[in-house]
Formats: C-alpha cells, sequence, structure tokens
C-alpha cells in the first residue's frame, strides 16, 4: 500500500474527531488532506521550494542498496547542503555508501551477539568522527555513473575548519584495484595531513599536488570503500 492511501486510511478516524472544531482531529485533517500526495511521491517533489521550509531525510523510497545510496549522494549534493540516508546493516561498504549530514542505522537491536553490538559501535563511531564535515562544499571526483564496474568518489571540504574528507568506493564488479582523485578547494601553498580511516596511515602533502596530482587510493576489497580525511597544517 502506498504511503497516500495509508494516510487517507486514518482521515475517517481523525474526521470523527473533527466534528469539535479545534481539536487535534480536525488540524491533523487539515494537514494530512492537501499533503497525502506529496508524501507518496518521496524524491521526485524535491525543489527548490520546499528546501526554503523542509529538510530532506528521506531522500527516496528507494533505500539501502549501496550504489544507489552512492548516487543519490553524488546527484543531490551539488544542489543540497544537508543530505544523508544511513544503512541497514553493519557491513562497511553498506554503512560508507549511505554516509551524509545525517545517518540512520536499521541493524538487529535485539540481537544477542556482542560482535553485532560491536560492529554497531565501530559504524557509529565513524559516523560521529565525521559528521561536522557532511555540511561542508561538496566536490565530485570522477565521472558519475551507476555501473557496478567502476568507482565513485566525492569530497566534502571544509574551509572554515580547513578540513574536509574523501570517500572512494570501488563496485562489486571493478577490476581496477587503485584510482587517483584531484582534490579541490584546497589552499595551494599549504600542507594538508592526511589519514586513511582504515590503516589510520598519516601521510603529509602539499595542497597543489593534491589539486594537480591527486590522491591514490588502493582497494583490493571488492566491493571496498575508503575514507580519507585531511586537514591544513
Amino acid at each position: 500500500m502506498s504511503n497516500y492511501y495509508r494516510y487517507r486510511a486514518w482521515l475517517p478516524v481523525f474526521a470523527l474527531l473533527a466534528a469539535w472544531p479545534g481539536t487535534l482531529g480536525e488540524i491533523v485533517c487539515q494537514a494530512i488532506e492537501p499533503n497525502a500526495a506529496e508524501m507518496d511521491r518521496a524524491g521526485r517533489r524535491i525543489d527548490f521550494e520546499m528546501l526554503r521550509r523542509a529538510l530532506v531525510l528521506t531522500r527516496s523510497d528507494y533505500l539501502w542498496d549501496p550504489i544507489g545510496q552512492q548516487c543519490h549522494t553524488y546527484g543531490l549534493a551539488q544542489w543540497l547542503p544537508i543530505t544523508g540516508i544511513g544503512a541497514a546493516s553493519v557491513d562497511r561498504y553498506a554503512c560508507r555508501s549511505g554516509l551524509g549530514s545525517h545517518f540512520v542505522l536499521t541493524a538487529d537491536f535485539y540481537s544477542q551477539d556482542p560482535a553485532v553490538w560491536k560492529s554497531m559501535g565501530r559504524v557509529l563511531t565513524e559516523y560521529k568522527s565525521l559528521k561536522r564535515l557532511y555540511t561542508g562544499d561538496f566536490y565530485p571526483l570522477g565521472p558519475y555513473s551507476t555501473s557496478g564496474e567502476t568507482w565513485l568518489a566525492w569530497q566534502f571540504h571544509r574551509p572554515d575548519l580547513n578540513e574536509g574528507v574523501v570517500q572512494a568506493f570501488r563496485r562489486p564488479q571493478s577490476l581496477v584495484e587503485k584510482e587517483s582523485y584531484r582534490l579541490c578547494g584546497l589552499d595551494p601553498s599549504a600542507t594538508y595531513a592526511l589519514t586513511d580511516l582504515d590503516s589510520q596511515q598519516r601521510t603529509l602533502q602539499n595542497g597543489r599536488d593534491l589539486m594537480e596530482r591527486g590522491v591514490a587510493i588502493t582497494l583490493t576489497d571488492q566491493p571496498g570503500a575508503a575514507i580519507l580525511t585531511y586537514r591544513k597544517q
């Protein structure tokens, strides 16, 4: 059943309460009736007028597919100052595909397995360490694609904090283990400290080199997801 008909199914209940002017039922009926169709259209009605009045917390009914979430972020972050979604598992590739300004983790919260809770803690700790960066300037790195045979990458840069994050995804059928991406928005005369979140390896690189020669990222996992953070020194 679509969202539209779910909401309409409740209207008779609210109508009973609406017999008394000023009650909650009357208010809810007035709010739901004109907006029920809008709720059913999900991400197809994300427009500039709506963004003046609301935040998009669920950007599409097409949820949890990692490639789909990557494509949503790649496209929407070029227009929306705040976008994100989350993941429906604790898999590293799936979770990193859904990172953004907000993040919802759908997992087995009834599990008695300590390993599940440890994984959930890892996911949420990683997100909390990055959350502030997803309100920065967005730069797509490399071409857009829905193919499972390619890489996809982007950068969020916070010029006010002199730091940012780079995410790169090696998709399931990609045979390429290494890609290089030129970063954007950096100070060419400054030195930046880059940290790989998986290996915790820290390197120093000149801003001009990062923008002209790029940063090399290696992913042996297939699929795989890398996260690099950087900070101006």
